[in-house]
């Protein structure tokens, strides 16, 4: 059984930092801004600044993601997620990621594990979860539907 966790909105700033090309790739990582995660059980919004995506595109177009989130409830309680996974920027994506910034939408699919000791959130721990989104680098977001999947 698939059931929806919540949806997440994450915005990150303009600035980036690039590394490359090296033989494994291009190596871009990126700040967070602002973001939500919002479902039936949750509401939690992104710390500003205390969450980071590295990105390394591969020649073949796939961007292989680590990112790690401090989330923050309403009141206070601190949730720290990571997240794994990949974008697929297209056969061009190298060569774009080459010139400059990506102006790409770019499909995503990710893993997302939760660690916390907010009361509220202790369920959290206990499951990896899934998402599945774009990642419009244009607009510099990312936008997830996340599930729980219950064998």
């Amino acid at each position: 059984m698939v059931t929806l966790l919540a949806e997440a909105l994450w915005r990150y700033n303009p600035e980036r930092h690039s590394t490359g090309p090296a033989t494994d790739g291009i190596i871009i990582h990126h700040t967070l801004a602002s973001g939500s995660l919002i479902g039936p059980r949750m509401r939690l919004s992104v710390i500003p600044e205390g969450a980071g995506e590295w990105c390394t595109i591969r020649g073949d177009g796939i961007i292989s993601i680590e990112s790690r989130f401090m989330l923050q409830a309403a009141l206070g309680e601190l949730v720290h997620a990571t997240v794994a996974g990949v974008y697929d920027a297209g056969e061009d994506g190298y060569v774009d990621a080459l010139d400059g910034p990506l102006s790409v939408t770019a499909p995503a699919k990710v893993v997302i594990r939760f660690f916390t000791s907010a009361k509220d959130y202790l369920w959290l721990n206990k499951t990896q979860y899934v998402g599945t989104g774009e990642r419009n680098f244009s607009s510099r977001t990312l936008s997830l539907r996340v599930f729980d999947i219950v064998a």
